[in-house]
């Protein structure tokens, strides 16, 4: 059954996260975590960081079809997804 949803609701089904934010080939997609500012000799103060997967838009070759899709820079280099020319 299809069911037709708005952006908004979409983002809270899928808890936040866009799949578009997520490289297809690894899985991996944004971490959070903490920055901490130095003072004097000991850590002061953390804020909330966010790291987030160096992400390119390529045509690739998945399942015999040309399809464009978000795949990290580390997967580009490995070779683990084949470029359409």
């Amino acid at each position: 059954m299809y069911v037709r949803l708005l952006f908004s609701q979409f983002i809270k089904i899928n808890g936040g996260a866009l799949d578009m934010a997520k490289c297809v080939c690894c899985g991996k997609e944004t971490s959070f975590g903490n920055q901490l500012s130095i003072t004097r000799s000991h850590i002061s103060k953390r804020t909330s960081r966010q790291v987030k997967p160096n992400l390119r838009t390529v045509k690739a070759i998945i399942d015999g079809n040309v399809k464009r899709v978000s795949v990290c820079s580390k997967c580009l280099r490995s070779g683990k997804i084949k470029r359409a020319v």
